[in-house]
Parts: structure tokens; sequence; C-alpha cells
């Protein structure tokens, strides 16, 4: 109905009874900054998945990167061996 859940709706109705006219604005007011601080740390905590998945590709990378020097040094050593 109108993309509106029956918790959406419930929450709205408990709203209107609970919350006076008066005080509606206020309420309103901290639902609002409570979403905000909600998103913003939603926000701050996808910027630090992204920068730990970024850390932990580098370092794979840079693991491949020693396996294979290690590997060319062997073979170099062997060969060296193997020559001289």
């Amino acid at each position: 109905m109108f993309g509106i859940g029956f918790g959406e709706l419930l929450l709205a109705l408990l709203v209107v009874f609970l919350v006076s006219p008066k005080d509606f604005p206020k309420f309103m007011k901290k639902a609002g900054e409570f979403i905000a601080t909600g998103d913003r740390i939603r926000k701050e905590m996808f910027a630090l998945r992204n920068e730990v998945v970024s850390i932990a590709e580098n370092l794979e990378i840079d693991e491949e990167t020693v396996k294979k020097r290690k590997k060319d040094n062997q073979e170099e050593v062997n060969t060296k061996t193997e020559n001289g």
C-alpha cells in the first residue's frame, strides 16, 4: 500500500497517539537527527570496509610478489650452482 509497510504504519499511529501536538516538532527534529547520525555511521562503516578491502588486496599482491621473487631467486641460485 503506497510503499508503506505494516511496521511503518504502526509506528506512525503510535507517534500520533503518544506524542502531543505541542511536542511533535521537537520529536520530529530528534528523529531526523537520529536518522542523520545513523546515515553518517553507515557511510563511515562502508568507507572503513572499502579501506580494509583495499589494504587486503595490496597485501595479497605484495605476498604474491614476494613468493615470485623468492622463486626467481631460488632458480637463479640453482642455475649459478649448476654452471659454476
